[in-house]
């Protein structure tokens, strides 16, 4: 009864500002690091810990604990399924969050390109140009391990939970967009938000935070730490890697394809009906500040101010 008494306008405004909180204070504390260290140990600057450094301390932290204290107050409904997923079908879903992640991927850096060209400053994936040659401990640590942990925990524990009373389609779709949204530039955008919506739905079919982990965590390492290093060893291997990622591509477009025919799919009712969700859940002074810094940050990324 204790949601249903709530205004929930105000509800969504409060996880927006909360997110928009965090991306602002993830930003000034990364933004003061960087003046710390390049004034007394410049030389850290060339270390791989550099970057990652930043992150732990102003994401992992800093800005993941102050979301939890800020949302914290709103009432969670836990997913009232427990489903334990057998290893193929572990596979099955890994394969389809890999297409997403590829097709959206493709889609963005296309976006990226025509932009870029339009403003004369193609930056084609920021994400591979932040980490590109960096060392692979820290990238696999922290990007390939550390980061899916924290990110589901905020995004797919925190987040998510306090969506489900509204029912499934708008806890996908929230949760799922925020999880693109805070990544702040096009490329990840739309491939964080497909997968936002793939990681939340296991989620509440399964009530098992570990399989989206587990799942995270498999994209990550393949994207940032192993590819890159088969990439490396030449033509021939590029070329196995672009074939066996248009496989990957056409397993999940039939995965996907054969989830629907055969009706695996499912999206249940919350225990509340809004009215208006659209309004309700984008148009209020939270949500509208956090995807206007989001935009923002996209608007920078492509003109790299």
């Amino acid at each position: 009864m204790e949601m249903e008494k709530m205004n929930h306008k105000k509800v969504f405004s409060r996880l927006g500002i909360s997110l928009f909180i965090i991306t602002v204070l993830v930003n000034a504390v990364q933004y003061l690091m960087s003046l710390l260290i390049n004034k007394f140990v410049p030389e850290f600057t060339e270390s791989s810990w550099y970057l990652y450094s930043m992150l732990i301390v102003s994401f992992y932290l800093i800005g993941a604990p102050v979301f939890y204290l800020l949302v914290k107050n709103i009432p969670v409904r836990e997913s009232k399924e427990k489903k334990h997923l057998k290893w193929y079908e572990f596979i099955c879903l890994l394969i389809m969050c890999l297409a997403a992640m590829y097709i959206f991927n493709m889609i963005g850096v296309v976006i990226n390109l025509v932009i870029g060209m339009m403003v004369g400053n193609i930056n084609l994936n920021p994400l591979n140009s932040a980490i590109g040659g960096l060392d692979l401990l820290p990238t696999v640590l922290i990007a390939g391990i550390a980061s899916p942990i924290v990110e589901e925990l905020v995004f797919r524990k925190v987040l998510l939970g306090r969506l489900r009373a509204y029912g499934d389609v708008i806890a996908i779709l929230v949760s799922g967009l925020c999880f693109g949204l805070y990544h702040g530039n096009v490329a990840q955008f739309l491939y964080a938000s497909a997968l936002g919506f793939i990681f939340a739905y296991v989620v509440i079919r399964t009530g098992d935070i570990r399989y989206t982990m587990a799942l995270h965590i498999c994209i990550n390492l393949l994207g940032t730490a192993i590819l890159p290093q088969i990439v490396q060893m030449g033509t021939m291997a590029t070329m196995i890697v672009g074939m066996g990622v248009i496989c990957l591509i056409m397993a999940g477009i039939v995965l996907f394809i054969l989830a629907i025919a055969l009706k695996k799919l499912k999206f249940e009712k919350g225990e509340i009906t809004l009215e208006h969700p659209f309004k309700t859940v984008w148009l209020n002074g939270g949500m509208i500040l956090f995807v206007l810094i989001s935009l923002a940050s996209c608007v920078m990324v492509l003109l790299s101010l």
